[in-house]
């Protein structure tokens, strides 16, 4: 599940012929997980695909396994609080008529997100799931997943991914980061001048 693509940004598109039956569930493929959409939950989605893909880096299988179930009931089969109901945001819902149905038929559990619980939360990919977890918002689900990276993944050192040269940088220097920084401060810069630009 987690791969060098979630890593570095990269989507691969692929065009499935499918029949209407090989349609309730896609393991190789999920039609709108393969090809992103620049919408708020995609943005979002390619978000936590760094983030999880950058933890796993040095990471110890466990981890992995528990970062890989975070992924799968998240990016892949998520749900999200909105305007007092719950929408579907996950690539694999979103992709599948029969599991979307499945996730709003009062079936399947609905638990809250919890990364501490969805972590060690089994699940078996070849049928409907039998639970869901749903985050009270995006920001939320993003600052757990933070936060649980931060306190389950402790290394002497950090990564970023550079989107200029497409590759992990490791933080191991403070001339690294002093670099990271001066970018950072010039692409801020600009984002406010983009944001006084458009309140004239």
């Amino acid at each position: 599940m987690l791969n060098s693509g979630a890593v570095q940004l990269v989507f691969r598109g692929l065009t499935p012929v499918l029949s209407r039956e090989e349609l309730f569930w896609i393991s190789w493929c999920k039609l709108f997980g393969c090809l992103e959409q620049p919408s708020l939950p995609c943005l979002w989605s390619i978000g936590r695909k760094l983030e999880i893909g950058l933890a796993s880096l040095g990471a110890s299988d466990e981890n992995i396994e528990k970062l890989s179930t975070i992924y799968f009931y998240t990016i892949e089969f998520g749900l999200c609080k909105e305007n007092n109901g719950i929408k579907a945001y996950g690539a694999g819902l979103l992709s599948s008529y029969g599991e979307l149905q499945n996730a709003i038929s009062g079936k399947p559990k609905i638990r809250p997100f919890e990364p501490e619980i969805t972590a060690i939360t089994p699940y078996n990919d070849s049928t409907y799931l039998e639970t869901y977890f749903v985050a009270d918002s995006f920001e939320e689900a993003k600052d757990k997943i933070r936060d649980f990276v931060d306190s389950h993944f402790r290394r002497p050192y950090d990564f970023i991914y550079d989107p200029y040269t497409d590759s992990i940088v490791k933080l191991d220097s403070f001339e690294l980061i002093q670099n990271v920084a001066d970018t950072m401060k010039s692409q801020l810069s600009s984002l406010n001048y983009a944001v006084k630009c458009l309140q004239k």
